[in-house]
């Protein structure tokens, strides 16, 4: 990939046990405002603002899926301890053959992204051809991760995407995601949901990879 990023996640409290998973809980680590004014109070304020944005997604999803509004939202666990992700991300000009990042779906539930001024992201059809996704004022590019494919049984399918710049590109992105305890089992579908599943070849092989 020919690209450079920060990432930042949630902040959490460090765990003095240091097993299990409570070994990758902690506070995030920020620039002081000497190397990059502002980092820290804009990075929480973006996440904030991204994870009710989220939650009204979640919700929406719920309902699509004939379930009462709050089922994804009660799968990812307590608030606080839910770990969310932001990219701020910069792609120099795309070498020719080359990949800003390529073909891949997101991991998580739900990413929301803020694709800047220049163009570049594809996202993949079923039918394997790459399409621009053009840039609209105001608005996020929402994509569907992995599991939520995987707990909705391949309901909902998780979005290739890549990117390719023919410029300077700047996006910011937000991975929406539950605790680390979080049981990803799969979701109480209606009958006729599961249903539909089986009679659509794309749904009924969908999987966390995409074909190139």
């Amino acid at each position: 990939d020919h690209r450079e990023q920060f990432d930042t996640w949630s902040d959490a409290a460090a765990s003095p046990s240091h097993s299990g998973n409570d070994r990758l809980l902690g506070p995030s680590q920020y620039f002081d405002d000497d190397t990059l004014h502002g980092y820290r109070d804009t990075t929480r304020q973006w996440m904030q603002r991204c994870e009710g944005v989220s939650e009204d997604l979640l919700e929406a999803l719920s309902l699509a899926l004939d379930l009462p509004p709050g089922t994804l939202s009660e799968r990812f666990g307590v608030a606080c301890e839910r770990q969310s992700l932001i990219k701020y991300i910069h792609y120099p000009t795309t070498p020719a053959g080359g990949q800003g990042v390529g073909l891949h779906q997101d991991s998580l539930f739900l990413t929301l992204l803020a694709p800047g001024e220049e163009g570049g992201l594809e996202v993949q059809l079923p039918s394997g051809e790459m399409v621009p996704v053009d840039r609209k004022d105001g608005s996020f590019v929402v994509n569907l991760g992995d599991v939520l494919t995987l707990i909705t049984g391949g309901y909902f399918v998780a979005t290739p995407h890549r990117v390719v710049a023919k410029r300077d590109r700047l996006s910011v992105a937000f991975f929406y995601g539950p605790t680390l305890s979080t049981q990803l089992s799969p979701l109480p579908l209606p009958p006729r949901l599961l249903q539909a599943v089986q009679d659509s070849e794309r749904h009924r092989t969908a999987g966390v990879m995409p074909r190139a």
